[in-house]
């Protein structure tokens, strides 16, 4: 697992892994970082500043190359197909054929949603949070999933982010007939107020607390506990929960004790490490304590695992 708090004061080629160094080329460009997989010479393009990524674009090449439809090179190298993630522009993602995609660098491979909505097993009417939407595809799907009597709340306080959110959003509504979906341009953590944060326009996005200040734009943004979200939405019910906040899911969890005994909602968590450990068991020990039953699953494509939980209650019907 890439650990958060890494600088960008690296030379990127460094971040390859040892092991695979005779099967990639790391090109630094003046604004750009270009990924190339020797022998079948395909691509990924990074921006400068996404640098920190490098590892894990090298580590699971195949599940980022084939999120979106590649394009032909444009810089003279014959037969090359290049994934380009270096700035915010229009995707075709494989798997989604609704509308293109506006995403702020990195694209969210759909098969990762197409996880979180087999856990799920929504419904029409359900109410989902999606706690860092990053270009609201998971939202559009979860939207789809629950139908006009559902909502989704979907919560980015990265700016770059959140006006990929909109531009998707509002394509999803022209063709899917839908408007179910509320943006909350806040962070989601242990208590409410302003943190500082490190805004990068891409997945990493985070307190900057947990990531440092070198990586992002350091803002100040609002922050609200689960509890005050909900409250804030005005909703009755929360059925299911996908958490995926850059390292925050431990404190956004301990705050939350009484909207998970109440609403019972099932959660998906991306753990991450932190701090030189891993998320993974503080949550999972705080779920258990609010009677949910935990299992940690692979994650498609990547090493990353995911951590599943449902109300023990459910488990028994």
């Amino acid at each position: 697992m890439l650990d958060l708090a890494r600088g960008f004061t690296f030379d990127p080629r460094e971040l390859v892994p040892q092991h695979l160094r005779d099967q990639f080329r790391v090109d630094v460009h003046w604004n750009s970082i270009s990924i190339i997989r020797l022998g079948d010479d395909r691509e990924i393009r990074l921006s400068r500043n996404n640098g920190v990524y490098v590892q894990d674009m090298v580590s699971c090449f195949d599940y980022y190359f084939s999120s979106v439809l590649p394009t032909a090179s444009r810089s003279g190298a014959a037969g090359r197909q290049v994934v380009d993630f270096s700035s915010g522009h229009d995707q075709r993602i494989v798997g989604f054929d609704d509308f293109p995609i506006h995403c702020p660098s990195l694209a969210e491979p759909y098969m990762t949603c197409q996880q979180y909505l087999e856990f799920a097993q929504l419904a029409p009417g359900d109410v989902v949070i999606d706690l860092g939407a990053y270009s609201a595809l998971t939202s559009i799907a979860f939207s789809k999933a629950v139908g006009p009597a559902g909502k989704v709340l979907a919560v980015e306080p990265d700016a770059k982010n959140r006006a990929s959110c909109m531009v998707n959003i509002e394509r999803h509504r022209k063709a899917n007939k839908l408007e179910n979906i509320t943006m909350f341009p806040v962070a989601v953590g242990g208590q409410s107020g302003h943190i500082t944060f490190s805004s990068e326009g891409s997945m990493g996005s985070a307190q900057a607390n947990i990531v440092g200040t070198h990586r992002g734009t350091v803002v100040s943004v609002e922050c609200k506990t689960l509890g005050q979200l909900v409250a804030e939405a005005g909703v009755g019910k929360v059925d299911f929960i996908k958490m995926d906040i850059e390292g925050s899911e431990t404190e956004a969890i301990a705050a939350s004790e009484e909207l998970f005994r109440r609403f019972q909602p099932r959660i998906i968590v991306e753990p991450h490490a932190v701090a030189g450990g891993s998320t993974l068991e503080p949550v999972r020990a705080l779920l258990d304590g609010y009677g949910y039953e935990c299992s940690v699953i692979e994650q498609y494509g990547v090493a990353v695992p995911l951590l599943t939980a449902m109300p023990r209650t459910q488990q028994a019907g």
